[in-house]
């Protein structure tokens, strides 16, 4: 479970927050108030399937499609549904960078005067 507190990773049968010393009644009600999202899979994901994970980002065109999968899946868990949100972010700042460093280029390069002095 997590403290929706502090956010941290709490055991199930804790009844306080072991960060942030607040009061944890259950996991679907938290000081009488009920969670935003309960059907959200917060599973913990292991290193191994960590490992599985970044060894699927190697693969050509699995790694385009993956981020995707994993970012609007609903049966994916919490942690890798932010890991795949994260990369859909940094593609995207990644290209308008590349937009902005190619453009610049070929303004550099259009600036340059065409042909020759005459002496």
């Amino acid at each position: 479970m997590i403290c929706p507190k502090c956010g941290a990773l709490v055991n199930d049968n804790s009844t306080v927050c072991w960060n942030c010393n607040s009061r944890l009644a259950n996991n679907k009600y938290y000081n009488g108030v009920q969670e935003q999202n309960p059907v959200e899979n917060r599973s913990i994901i292991t290193v191994g399937d960590w490992v599985v994970t970044f060894i699927l980002l190697t693969v050509p065109i699995v790694n385009l499609v993956m981020p995707f999968v994993w970012a609007f899946s609903s049966s994916t868990p919490l942690s890798k549904k932010n890991f795949g949100k994260a990369i859909l972010i940094l593609w995207a700042v990644s290209f308008v960078l590349l937009i902005l460093f190619w453009g610049s280029i070929i303004a550099m390069l259009h600036s340059i005067p065409q042909g020759g002095t005459s002496i």
